[in-house]
């Protein structure tokens, strides 16, 4: 909690609050009605002299630590019970009898089911079991919830078929599938949820057709249906103008189809959604064209069309959007996709965000940067607001001097821009991350008023959203760093290498930052190189649990691992490469883990 947040709940509350990672608030006497807990492995009473009262209860920083069976059964008057930094590896029957409870967040649950008694907790609101990738099934009786508000099951890949008692949760307003690869039958509970208001189905390759349940939902103002099947249905469905059009609430659409095969079609109805203010149609690599209507759309802020190849029109397109604040155009790979552009940018003066990369693409069709780009790029330096700019993966070889306009840049990305000779003297004051990685003919002599070229200790590469890099950990000066990361909410990664340099100098023992850096459900190839440490920590001891869904492990550059992890036991994993770890002996059980290994 931030200091100046606590010291405010502390003088309302008074003695009422218990906050144990502030050094000196230990227990004492009082009965308190609030408490922030630093150990989930023991029993409640063990922590405070009288739990009863409790109405809210969160435990801190306790993400290797087991939760125990009676860590909050003696605390029966709660009404919050927030687990979300704990390891849980078997919710407690104890929760059931926590009648009064409104609110339970207890995410990446491992064990395959959850207590049929949790849907006897009539009270609840709010209920999160993100990220539980074991979990077969929800309670048969789940409908007798029904002032259920906001539901987020992301994550829960073993989830297949929906009970008949789903339909009767009327109440909902927030409701999160993402991620639940094989999930059936939610199209027959759809149409009964007017009051939904936040719908995620992205990467639901299992849905059946939706237009029509869909529809019948007015009250969206979120929806996600990103890498969903039913997303190529739309397309095809008689269904899907209708669909659209009658959403006139949306301000959040998702349409990505970075996963898909297809074309998404996009109907003049799309215009209608005036009140439209973020709009995703990254990766729809057939999209030629954008209906005539788009323009129509001038509430937007938030525009991604990156890696729409094979988009035209995209002055027509952008002209009239004045209130973007963030646009992204990267990896168009043509550098004809950007003429014309130049006039239409004179108009988004509000931009913070620009998103260029690997678009202004010219060698072999032409010898220098033509006149257009060139005026492009003098215009894009006239943006003041914009805070971000990655003009990475390109093909300029200088940048203009009027980069010093840009007085409230913080981020340059010019990273492999191979032609790159010099950076401008005209560096503005407010950079505080530039990124030059790759580029082989840059001078690397930089402006004396600037200094370094990066400030961080270790690097985050994307090599798109869905792919992430971490690099140079060996530089972290302390766990916490990677802590701050928070990679396990980067629930977009599919893709994720972890590298220490090897034999650089560390700082922190390689175990400690691994431990911190445990990966979201999401990954399906996952790579370590460089790791000096001798052990893993459990996330990795545990892959099956953490990480079901990996297709691909590489391992590589571990001198001092003498065992594996018990990869055999990932039901999906289909390439393993392991380089160059000179202190493992022999394969045997480590690997294996168990009886039915490499399914």
């Amino acid at each position: 909690m931030h200091d100046l947040v606590h010291d405010l709940a502390i003088s309302l509350l008074g003695d009422k609050i218990l906050d144990q990672s502030k050094q000196g608030n230990a227990a004492s006497g009082n009965r308190y009605c609030y408490a922030l807990l630093s150990d989930c492995s023991k029993p409640l009473e063990s922590c405070m002299a009288s739990p009863a009262g409790l109405s809210a209860l969160r435990f801190l920083d306790c993400q290797g630590t087991e939760l125990h069976g009676s860590a909050f059964e003696a605390a029966g008057s709660l009404r919050v019970l927030d687990l979300s930094e704990c390891s849980i590896q078997m919710l407690p029957d104890s929760v059931g009898r926590l009648k009064q409870l409104r609110y339970l967040n207890a995410p990446r649950i491992r064990a395959r089911m959850v207590p049929e008694c949790i849907a006897t907790l009539s009270n609840l609101r709010y209920l999160s079991l993100r990220g539980s990738c074991a979990m077969l099934a929800l309670p048969e009786l789940i409908g007798g919830m029904e002032g259920l508000v906001h539901l987020d099951l992301s994550g829960c890949l073993g989830i297949k078929e929906l009970s008949k008692s789903f339909g009767n949760l009327l109440s909902l307003e927030h409701l999160d599938f993402s991620d639940c690869k094989n999930v059936t039958g939610l199209s027959q509970c759809l149409a009964r949820f007017t009051k939904l208001q936040h719908l995620n189905l992205s990467n639901c390759t299992n849905i059946e057709d939706l237009p029509i349940a869909v529809g019948s939902v007015k009250e969206l103002l979120y929806l996600n249906l990103s890498n969903s099947s039913c997303l190529l249905n739309l397309s095809h469905s008689l269904k899907g103008p209708e669909l659209l059009g009658s959403l006139t609430k949306l301000r959040y659409l998702k349409l990505s189809m970075e996963k898909l095969r297809g074309e998404l079609w996009l109907p003049e109805v799309l215009g209608s959604l005036t009140g439209l203010e973020y709009l995703d149609l990254s990766h729809n690599k057939n999209m030629s064209h954008l209906p005539k209507s788009f323009r129509n759309l001038c509430n937007l802020v938030h525009l991604d069309l990156s890696h729409c190849s094979v988009l035209r029109g995209l002055p027509a397109v952008l002209d009239g959007l004045t209130k973007l604040q963030y646009l992204d155009l990267s990896g168009l790979r043509r550098y004809w996709a950007l003429m014309g552009l130049q006039e239409v940018f004179g108009t988004l003066s509000e931009l913070r965000h620009l998103n260029l990369r690997g678009s202004i693409k010219y060698v072999g069709l032409v010898y220098s940067l033509p006149d257009e780009l060139k005026d492009l790029l003098e215009r894009i330096f006239t943006l003041t607001n914009l805070e971000y700019l990655n003009l990475g993966d390109n093909d300029m070889e200088l940048i203009p001097e009027t980069l010093g306009n840009l007085r409230k840049l913080h981020t340059l990305d010019l990273s492999y821009c191979r032609f790159l000779q010099r950076l401008p003297a005209s560096i503005p004051d407010s950079l505080k991350f530039l990124y030059t990685m790759e580029c082989p003919m840059l001078d690397r002599c930089t402006p004396p008023q600037y200094g370094s070229i990066s400030r961080i200790p270790f690097q985050l590469t994307y090599e798109n959203s869905a792919h992430l890099k971490i690099s140079r950990l060996e530089k972290a000066m302390s766990a916490q760093v990677a802590r701050t990361i928070k990679l396990v909410e980067k629930t977009d990664i599919i893709q994720l290498k972890l590298e220490w340099t090897r034999g650089a100098k560390r700082f922190v023992d390689d175990a400690e930052i691994l431990r911190e850096l445990e990966p979201p459900y999401s990954i399906l190839e996952f790579s370590l190189e460089g790791y000096n440490s001798v052990s893993f920590p459990p996330w990795v001891t545990r892959l099956n649990d953490y990480l079901p869904g990996l297709i691909e492990v590489e391992m590589s550059d571990l001198p001092s691992c003498n065992n594996l992890p018990p990869l055999g036991q990932l039901p999906n994993l289909t390439y393993l490469y392991i380089r160059r770890m000179n202190s493992i002996k022999k394969i045997g059980m480590d690997l294996y883990g168990g009886a039915r290994a490499f399914p």
